[in-house]
């Protein structure tokens, strides 16, 4: 008995579909009809016959990636790179910037996050079947660059900016006689002593030991100066316990000074200095104005803010360093785990 010949599916349907299109094709010829033509199969019809023909899938990103072409990802470069540096960036800036403010370095940083978060998860990560990673590691970076940025930038702005600020947007006084009142100089930024007026290194303290907070009294020698002192020249670790100090330039030439600023989260030396200035004072019997006004003493105001400035430029460079090794780890990560591959359908599901 010859054996019966099987009919094996096709993509465009099952051998009884293939009878009766041929069947009408005659009926068609038979009345004076052109025959239809076979129509393509579907998308939908061709993944049917492919998942029949293969089988329960398997929930691999491999398999996924062929059966479904291109799978709906982000790419690594968004989610580890480009959204958390964007947000470093932000927030960095927003609080180096305008850490004085009250609201716009907190609304700048949020503005951020709200934007570049959703832009770095990939967008399968709210279907069913999503890898934890796929949503935890990309918002794990961006929070990440945000409170990355938060530190650096009150950490650059107590250290550098804010001596910027107050060296470029303070008042500038020139030939100032150290034995003036501080009320006198309190919205002082910058100021040049006249050639009267000088550091006392004889009368200089150092406070503590690690680090020692360097204190001399500016006094002048006219007839005007009493035991009350209004400036004091400040360093850190740059004189000994008594009777000397080489903090700043060149004591006999230099005639400047730039203003301290005042104690923040991480800057909180001022009241050290305080401390320093009257224990000086009572050791060589002087009065401290009521209104002391410690500076630092320089040759060159404008050297000094600009040296600020760069010092800023500096520590925000480090923080995108520090960005950019925490982007190589979320790679490797990402790398070892796959979370950037996207999440393959379910079993016997069509891609959506």
């Amino acid at each position: 008995m010859a054996a019966r010949s099987r009919q094996t599916p096709t993509a465009g349907g099952t051998g009884r579909g293939s009878l009766f299109h041929s069947l009408r094709d005659v009926g068609l010829r038979a009345v004076g009809a052109p025959p239809s033509r076979p129509q393509p199969p579907s998308d939908a019809q061709t993944l049917r016959g492919h998942t029949e023909a293969a089988g329960p899938l398997s929930a691999s990103g491999d398999q996924a990636h062929l059966l479904y072409g291109k799978t709906a990802t982000k790419s690594p470069m968004m989610s580890f790179v480009a959204a958390p540096w964007v947000i470093f960036l932000a927030s960095c800036m927003a609080y180096t910037l305008f850490w004085s403010s009250d609201f716009l370095p907190l609304a700048l940083t949020a503005v951020a996050l709200l934007a570049g978060l959703p832009a770095s998860l990939p967008p399968r990560h709210s279907r069913r079947g999503a890898t934890p990673g796929a949503k935890l590691l990309p918002a794990g970076m961006c929070l990440l660059a945000a409170v990355s940025g938060v530190v650096i930038g009150v950490y650059t702005y107590e250290n550098y900016m804010a001596p910027f600020y107050a060296i470029g947007f303070g008042r500038s006084y020139d030939n100032v006689l150290a034995s003036t009142p501080g009320a006198a100089y309190m919205d002082a930024g910058r100021m040049r002593f006249a050639d009267t007026s000088s550091v006392q290194s004889d009368m200089a303290l150092g406070y503590r030991v690690e680090p020692t907070y360097c204190v001399a009294p500016i006094m002048d020698s006219g007839p005007q100066q009493v035991r009350k002192v209004t400036f004091w020249a400040i360093g850190l670790d740059c004189c000994a316990s008594r009777g000397s100090f080489n903090c700043g330039t060149d004591l006999e030439l230099a005639r400047g000074g730039v203003r301290a600023v005042p104690d923040g989260i991480f800057a909180h030396s001022r009241s050290e200095y305080v401390q320093a200035l009257h224990q000086a004072a009572s050791i060589a019997d002087l009065v401290v104005d009521e209104n002391p006004i410690l500076v630092h003493w320089v040759s060159d105001p404008a050297v000094e803010q600009r040296a600020k400035l760069w010092g800023a430029l500096l520590q925000v460079c480090f923080g995108m360093l520090f960005m950019g090794l925490g982007s190589l780890v979320a790679f490797t990560i990402d790398s070892v785990w796959g979370f950037s591959r996207g999440t393959p359908p379910l079993e016997g599901q069509l891609p959506m």
